[in-house]
C-alpha cells in the first residue's frame, strides 16, 4: 500500500458552525485551512493559478469520492511546463521532485483557488 497524500474528514456543519463559525473547533479549523491555502495560493503566479485550476479539480473529485489520496493518484505536470516553471513550483511545494502535484498544491487551490475562482477574484 502506498503513502497517503491526502485525506478527508467529513465534518458535519452544525447550526452553531453557521451562525457563529469561529465559537466551533471545526469552524476554527476550517478558517485556519483558509489561512494557509491562501498563503500558498497569494505565492502563486497567475500562470501557476490556472495551471492548478486546470489539474487539481478531478483529482478533487477523486479524493472526496475515495476519502484518500496517494502519490500515484497526484497528476504530472504537462510537458509544455518549463524547467523553470517546475523549479519554481516545487519551491512552493506544489510539485514534488518526480514533477506531480503535492498535497499542497490540491489543499490551496481547494481552499483558496477554487473560491477566488468562483468569486471571480483570481
Amino acid at each position: 500500500m502506498t503513502e497517503q497524500v491526502l485525506t478527508v474528514r467529513r465534518v458535519p456543519v452544525t447550526q452553531s458552525m453557521k451562525t457563529h463559525p469561529l465559537a466551533t473547533q471545526s469552524g476554527i479549523t476550517m478558517f485556519v485551512h483558509l489561512l494557509e491555502a491562501d498563503k500558498v495560493w497569494s505565492g502563486c503566479t497567475r500562470p501557476q493559478r490556472a495551471l492548478l485550476a486546470e489539474l487539481v479539480p478531478p483529482v478533487v473529485e477523486v479524493l472526496l469520492a475515495k476519502d484518500a489520496l496517494s502519490v500515484e493518484d497526484m497528476p504530472m505536470l504537462p510537458e509544455r511546463v518549463s524547467r523553470s516553471s517546475w523549479a519554481a513550483m516545487q519551491r512552493r511545494g506544489l510539485a514534488d521532485d518526480r514533477g506531480r502535484l503535492t498535497g499542497c498544491a490540491v489543499h490551496a487551490w481547494f481552499y483558496a483557488g477554487r473560491l477566488k475562482v468562483a468569486g471571480g477574484a483570481a
